[in-house]
This record gives structure tokens, C-alpha cells and sequence, in this order.
């Protein structure tokens, strides 16, 4: 029987399938922000008529689909999730608040121009009940359960989506959290999404447990309304095996259980990607890796030394504090459809806003009229205009140029010069190249990336389907087709063959100095500037 592993991405949905003889094969789609469960049935209809069956036959014939998705992520960062109310300790309802004094996690907490946090729970929506369990696990104050239904017909009354339980020390001991959950189940009957700290991170530290299971109450609702309806789905084209979510800790679990506890989803794709490095790696001898992940919406970079994956607790997703077991990764929002766009300083930058699957890249004809990367790529050749998703969608250079001169002064510089710039360094491993960044904005990064060194010495594992083009050493043309058999192993500077590279003027550190000193100047002088303003600066 096949096997099938299917990643949703913010911009395309990727499929491949294993076959019996071991013979892989890749399917891509675009994805569909308002149903993913769409564009993942449309890669599998293309593996279905790939081998000549019909999709009840094809998924019928499969021992198991394998799936890592970005949905838990992605409503997070654009606070897309559901309404939640918090049940808590009597005394405790301000701790997801305060949050140990932290104002961002980004920044200094003394910046009195950085505005104060805004937690996802409002303070109305935290509803005290008189109850304590001590540290040692011993219950002192049984749970008020007149307390507790009145929280529970305030939360009715407020039409919250999503409850979230936490109380004080229950990791220790969990009988009053779960008693009180259980009479939220019982009391909506399946219409609002309830969770519990214990379930969630049974760990001592009540600002991350709260943290954490506010999160997955969050998010609960979209990843299980998602899944339910892919379950569906799935049954109904007559799905034997089993559907197995990948995890933030890239081990996989049910889907079953990925609806319970949905903030293991976060990070659930890019969570693969040092798995593969790791196994690709070891079987050319290189222990020490990088993995580079550039798909349409972010670029994600994985530190390996000595052959293992480094995992945390440690991890901030946005503004908020997820303390689950996740590996660490550190994103960046520069990718293929990322936007460029000029700040009040006249600097040419990139993201992390991005175009996304609706309308994408102008490129794409789809109503976008604001520049990409992939516009970039597409106006310097590194993408074919005519083979692009194998010829599904053809790209309308014109277009990218329009948009382009729309958003940037006509006299600044040449068009390709304004793209090429920022991607010198992205192209050469004598310069910074992009995934480099992750390390310069180090205060930023997560715990076990702080401490290790500069990443030169390891080599650089690339997936996704933007990797190849701003990542390799050489232009390639053939960016389109992410999956495993386009994965490319770049030889670190001590393991470099003798094969003299040829260079050209631009791709030299001193040119590309001169080509952004050139941006800077020619731009500044077109947007208004006014000294000590930080208007527009990000």
C-alpha cells in the first residue's frame, strides 16, 4: 500500500506519495485559505489521475497520509482565533497578564514607547473560582461549584467559542481543574471548544501553563473544525489508514488527538524539515547541518550540531509564550511571496507582510498589484514564465514590471537592479547570504541558537520551494517543485571541491555594497523625510 505526506503551506500544498516498489512521486496545488482540506484533495485527485484511478480508489489503496499543515500558525500570528475565557483560580486571573513583567519578548521591557501586551483573553472574560491545590498536590480548598456554573452562564451569555481552564498547581494535582472541565463538556454538549492546563503542559511555572493553554484554547476551534472536516472527507472517499498530524516536536500523533491538544500543531510543517536534513545528512558522513526551509510566506532555519535536532520549551510564537516541547526553529518572514515595499527612510525591504495564496504575486494574474520576491525572480530568470507548478500557471511578466514601477520611484534605479541588490548576498556564500539574518538579529532568537556559534563549518540541507533559487551558489531555474527529490546538499567552505567558480561583478561583496548605496541615495530623495520622525520604520 502507498504512503502519502502533505504539507499545507501559506502559498502552495505539496503531496508525495511512496509507492509499494519505493518509488516517490510529487504533486503540488495551490493552497485555499478559506478550506485547506480543498487544496490538499486537489493533490491528491493529481496523484490519483497520475496513476490512473479514480480518488475513492487511490486514497482507498493508502496505508496512511502523513500531514503537516501551517493552519495552527497562521491563526495565531493574524489573530484570527476564537473567543476565549479563561477559568482560573481565585486571585490568579491577572498572571497570563502580567506575564513575569515582559512587554515584548523583542524588546526592552523599560521602552516606554512600546505598547503594553494585549492578551487574547480580556480581563472581563477571566472568571475567578475559589479553589486551591498546593505545590505538594494536596487539595486545600475544594472547587466552588456555584462559582463554577456561574462562570459557565457568564461564558454562555458572552458567546465565547472556547474556554480554557487553569488553575494553581494543578500539575501536581488535576482533580479540580478536571472536575470543572468536565462540567463545561456537559454544559455546551460539544458547541464550545474546552481545554485544561493539565492536559495541555502538566508542568510547573503558572505564567506558561496559563500562556500555553490560552494558546491551544485559541486555536482550538479553527484546527478542530478543520480536521473534523478532513476526517470527513477522507472517510467518505472510503480512507482505510489512518490520518497522523505532525507535531511541533516532529513526532506525529492522531488527528484525534492534535483536536485535543491544537497548539502541538504550531510549527507542525517546518517541524519536518530537520528530521529530512538529519537523514540526508547522515548518509553523506556531514553530522553538523543547516536546514533552510523557503516556501511562499516564511524561511525557516534549523541549527544541527553533532547530528541532533535541537528541541525547547523555551519557544515565543509572536507575542505569546509556548511552553510545549517544539523544535527550534527560527522563522523569518522573507519568502516567495513576501512584499517589498520602501520605509519612511527610503530603504528597500522585504516582509514579512506577503501576498499569500489570494490574490499572490501580480505575477500570477490574480488581482495582485503589489511586488513579490517571485516578481523578482521571475523578472531576473531565475523562474520560467511558461513552466511554472509544471505549466499551470503562467506567469505574466508584465504585470510583475507594473507593479514594480507602480510602488517604486521610476527614477530610483534599473528595475532588475532594485531586486537583485537585496539577493546578492542571498546568492553568494561569500556574502551574507538571506538565512544568515536569523543570526544577526540574535537577540531574537530562541535559547539553544544564542548559544551556538556562527553556522559556517555545517552544510546547508534547502527544502521548499523558493529555497533553491536564493540559497545555492548558482542560479537555477527549476524552483518550483518542492519536495524531496529537489532537496540540493551545498557543501560547506571546508568541504568545497576544487572547481573554480566563475563570478560574476555584481555577485561581489564591494559591488553589492555600491548597488545599495546606490538604492538608498536615489530613493531618499523621493519619500519626505523628516529628522527624528520614525513614522513608517518597523
Amino acid at each position: 500500500m502507498s504512503r502519502v505526506a502533505i504539507d499545507v503551506g501559506g502559498t502552495f500544498t505539496d503531496c508525495l506519495v511512496l509507492d509499494d516498489q519505493g518509488q516517490l512521486s510529487d504533486f503540488k496545488a495551490p493552497t485555499t485559505p478559506e478550506d485547506p482540506s480543498r487544496g490538499l484533495m486537489e493533490c491528491l485527485e493529481k496523484a490519483a489521475r497520475a496513476e490512473r484511478k479514480s480518488v475513492r480508489e487511490f486514497i482507498q489503496g493508502l496505508e496512511c497520509i502523513i500531514h503537516g499543515t501551517t493552519l495552527a500558525t497562521n491563526a495565531l500570528l493574524t489573530e484570527r482565533g476564537a473567543k476565549v475565557a479563561m477559568l482560573t483560580t481565585e486571585g490568579f486571573r491577572d498572571v497570563s497578564e502580567i506575564r513575569r513583567g515582559l512587554k515584548n519578548v523583542r524588546t526592552s521591557m523599560y521602552n516606554v514607547a512600546v505598547p503594553p501586551y494585549k492578551p487574547h483573553v480580556p480581563r472581563y472574560l477571566r472568571l475567578p473560582i475559589r479553589e486551591r491545590t498546593l505545590f505538594t498536590g494536596e487539595v486545600k480548598t475544594p472547587v466552588d461549584l456555584e462559582m463554577a456554573k456561574a462562570a459557565i452562564e457568564q461564558c454562555t451569555a458572552e458567546d465565547v467559542r472556547s474556554i480554557a481552564v487553569c488553575f494553581l498547581h494543578s500539575y501536581a494535582n488535576p482533580e479540580n481543574e478536571r472536575q470543572v472541565a468536565e462540567l463545561c463538556r456537559q454544559s455546551f454538549d460539544g458547541r464550545v471548544y474546552v481545554t485544561a492546563s493539565h492536559e495541555v503542559v502538566p508542568n510547573w511555572g503558572e505564567y506558561e501553563r496559563f500562556s500555553t493553554t490560552v494558546v491551544s484554547a485559541y486555536i482550538g476551534p479553527i484546527v478542530s473544525e478543520y480536521l473534523l472536516a478532513l476526517e470527513k472527507q477522507l472517510e467518505e472517499k472510503g480512507l482505510k489508514g489512518g490520518l497522523l498530524m505532525v507535531r511541533s516536536d516532529a513526532l506525529v500523533q492522531s488527528a484525534a488527538h492534535s483536536r485535543q491538544q491544537a497548539v502541538t500543531l504550531i510549527n507542525s510543517g517546518p517541524a519536518a524539515a530537520p528530521t529530512g536534513a538529519l537523514f540526508w545528512g547522515r548518509s553523506v558522513g556531514h553530522n553538523d547541518l543547516i536546514s533552510i526551509d523557503m516556501g511562499g510566506t516564511s524561511l525557516d532555519v534549523c541549527l544541527l550540531r553533532k547530528g541532533e535536532i535541537p528541541t525547547t520549551t523555551e519557544s515565543w510564537v509572536g507575542d505569546e509564550r509556548v511552553a510545549i516541547k517544539m523544535v527550534d526553529i527560527h522563522s523569518i518572514g522573507a519568502a516567495g511571496g513576501s512584499l517589498a515595499w520602501i520605509d519612511s527612510l527610503g530603504l528597500l525591504r522585504v516582509g514579512p507582510q506577503s501576498a499569500g495564496a489570494m490574490p499572490g504575486p501580480a505575477c500570477y494574474g490574480r488581482g495582485g498589484d503589489k511586488p513579490t520576491v517571485t516578481d523578482a525572480d521571475l523578472i531576473l530568470g531565475y523562474i520560467p514564465k511558461d513552466y511554472f507548478l509544471g505549466g499551470e500557471i503562467p506567469l505574466d511578466e508584465e504585470r510583475a514590471r507594473s507593479a514594480i514601477r507602480l510602488r517604486f520611484p521610476p527614477n530610483a534605479v534599473l528595475t532588475s537592479e532594485i531586486f537583485r541588490s537585496p539577493w546578492v548576498g542571498a546568492r553568494d556564500p561569500c556574502t551574507p547570504p538571506m538565512w544568515q539574518n536569523c543570526w544577526e538579529f540574535r537577540p531574537s532568537l530562541s535559547p539553544s541558537m544564542r548559544r551556538s556559534t556562527a553556522p559556517s563549518g555545517c552544510s546547508r540541507w534547502i527544502w521548499g520551494a523558493s529555497t533553491p533559487g536564493h540559497i545555492s551558489s548558482e542560479p537555477t531555474r527549476s524552483t518550483c517543485n518542492a519536495s524531496s527529490r529537489c532537496m540540493k546538499s551545498l557543501r560547506s567552505k571546508r568541504s568545497q571541491t576544487s572547481k573554480k567558480r566563475t563570478r560574476t561583478p555584481l555577485r561581489s561583496p564591494s559591488r553589492a555594497r555600491r548597488t545599495c548605496a546606490t538604492l538608498v541615495s536615489s530613493t531618499r530623495s523621493r519619500f519626505h523625510y523628516r529628522r527624528g520622525s520614525t513614522r513608517g520604520m518597523t
